[in-house]
């Protein structure tokens, strides 16, 4: 029997910065999770798979956040590191573009 389990490797939340290249457009909280999936065979051998993303902006204005849907941004968060996303969705959901990475001053 072959089983799949979704994994936690770790979560990043706090308040960020939203930049369209060099323009800082808003301060905004964010909540971005990292999974790995774990293949566990019938003898108790575990597999370690793919890894998944699931992130989100938790906007105080819709109508700020419907304006960014498409947009290619950098979320500089809060320990100064950067992560380059696409806003997928008018509710915060984000696509993520690259792997986060150390940002020198502003993106």
């Amino acid at each position: 029997m072959v089983r799949r389990v979704r994994k936690l490797l770790y979560e990043l939340s706090g308040q960020g910065a939203l930049f369209k290249g060099d323009e800082q457009l808003l301060k905004i909280p964010y909540d971005l999770k990292f999974f790995q999936e774990v293949i566990v065979t019938g003898g108790e051998e575990r597999i370690t798979g793919l890894t998944d993303f699931s992130g989100s902006l938790l906007p105080g204005d819709q109508y700020q956040l419907a304006m960014l849907v498409g947009n290619e941004l950098i979320l500089q968060m809060e320990d100064g590191r950067c992560l380059e996303i696409t806003v997928v969705s008018n509710k915060g959901n984000l696509h993520k573009r690259g792997e986060i990475y150390k940002c020198d001053g502003s993106p």
